[in-house]
């Protein structure tokens, strides 16, 4: 879902998907909103999803 994004150094990565497209918009500028002095980065998360997840899945076992 857009909701597995990840806010990191100023940028929020947020999942997109090429097969669903229906609410990316909205969810991309609901991001825009909630974090207005951060860059908003869509990422394409179709090869990930099925398997790990997306943004915040994926990467919440690295370390700090």
């Amino acid at each position: 879902s857009y909701t597995n994004a990840l806010a990191v150094n100023g940028r929020v990565l947020v999942p997109v998907y090429d097969e669903d497209t229906r609410y990316q918009n909205q969810a991309l500028a609901v991001f825009k909103q909630a974090y207005p002095n951060h860059d908003i980065v869509p990422i394409n998360s179709d090869g990930i999803i099925y398997w790990s997840g997306a943004i915040h899945c994926v990467t919440m076992t690295l370390a700090d």
